[in-house]
Formats: structure tokens, sequence, C-alpha cells
């Protein structure tokens, strides 16, 4: 079972993703914040995170430089799931190597396969 780390300090975003997710066979964890997210996957294994840009203390961008720049979690497959649509943002999101840019709100069907083809490699 494939196991995703869902990071957004949106609660509704949180319960609404993890409930598409899980029903679709995932095993998902949900953090408010950066900083939980980087505890977590200091602790245990994820195959893909999904991380909002927009949120306090330490936003989408600084928290993706974190994990590329540990050596466990540097080829973890990171996407964004963000409102930000700015070009500004999807540039920045490539220079990073984010593995994907999932807009909010984001459609059930679409969420789930962008997943699946992160998952696959695609």
């Amino acid at each position: 079972m494939k196991r995703i780390l869902i990071v957004d300090d949106d609660l509704i975003t949180r319960k609404t993703a993890d409930y598409i997710l899980t029903k679709e066979g995932y095993q998902v964890d949900a953090v408010e914040s950066g900083n939980r997210a980087l505890t977590k996957l200091s602790q245990e294994y994820y195959d893909l995170v999904l991380l909002d840009i927009e949120m306090p203390v330490m936003d989408g961008f600084e928290t993706l430089r974190y994990i590329r720049n540990n050596p466990p979690t540097k080829n973890l497959p990171v996407a964004f799931l963000t409102g930000d649509t700015s070009q500004d943002s999807v540039i920045q999101a490539a220079t990073l190597n984010a593995s994907g840019y999932i807009v909010k709100p984001f459609i059930p069907e679409n969420l789930i396969s962008r997943v699946q083809e992160i998952l696959s490699g695609k």
C-alpha cells in the first residue's frame, strides 16, 4: 500500500484529500505545517508528499528545499497541492524539482489521476 503525506494548513483541504485518497486505497497521514512534515519524514517512509505552498512559518518552497537537501528524502516525489497559480510559483516549483503541480480546489478524479501518474513515474 502506497503511503502519502498531505501537508496543508487548511483543515478542510487535509480532510478532503485524506478521504479521497484513503477511499482509493492509499495510506494517508496529514499534517498542518512544513515543520510537522519534516518531523514525519524523519520518522516514517512515504511514497509521495502533497504540499501546499502558502503556509505560515515555513512555506511549501522552503519545506521542499529541506526535503531535497536531506539525503534520505532528496528523491522523494513531492507535488504541490495549492491554490497559487502564479507563473512565478510554477517556475519555482519546477526549479525545485517538484514532481507535480495540482491546483486547488481540485476535482477528486483529477487528484486521483495526478497522484497515480506521479507514483507510476509518468
